[in-house]
């Protein structure tokens, strides 16, 4: 059984597309794609949505795992962090819902390590919070939009109904302030 093998070992399995390794990969670092995903998403998307984006982090894994770098990596967490990172932000893309009457999901921070501290973590939300409310609230979506929804100029303008040159201005004006 790999149940005792190391994550080498593990990567080397599941190349050659041994299912049990999948499933082990999967028991080990379920908790660890939740985190990212829940992180990124937040609230915006519902509780089933953040469920299919987490399973799809395993079912990338298991279709490209024949392209898994064996000889730089001998962990799978960087690798799964890449893709839970990416398939959260594709999600949110995907969503044509804008929160935009509760600006309060767009200012959960990430607990990376520089900034796990409760005291550090809430000084850093209370001033993310001021420099967003001293936006004009047309800013604050477009600034919202771009940075934590991470969709691009061209849906931004789709849905807001302004022209892509005024969202690229209001990006501007928001990063200056």
């Amino acid at each position: 059984m790999l149940f005792n093998i190391d994550e080498k070992q593990l990567m080397l399995e599941l190349k050659n597309k041994d299912e049990r390794a999948l499933k082990i990969c999967m028991n080990k670092y379920y908790r660890y794609v939740v985190y990212i995903v829940e992180n990124i998403i937040g609230s915006a998307l519902p509780y089933e949505d953040k469920e299919e984006v987490v399973s799809n982090v395993f079912v990338a894994l298991w279709n490209y795992s024949a392209d898994l770098d064996t000889d730089n990596y001998s962990t799978f967490k960087p690798y799964l962090g890449t893709i839970a990172r990416n398939m959260a932000k594709n999600a949110l893309r995907k969503t044509s819902k804008m929160h935009f009457e509760n600006y309060e999901d767009a200012f959960q921070v990430g607990t990376n390590e520089h900034i796990e501290y409760g005291p550090l973590k809430e000084e850093v939300i209370k001033c993310l919070k001021e420099s967003i409310y001293e936006l004009s609230v047309d800013e604050r979506k477009c600034f919202i939009s771009y940075y934590y929804y991470t969709k691009t100029i061209a849906v931004i303008a789709e849905e807001t109904g302004l022209k892509e040159s005024t969202v690229k201005s209001k990006l501007l004006r928001g990063r200056k302030n």
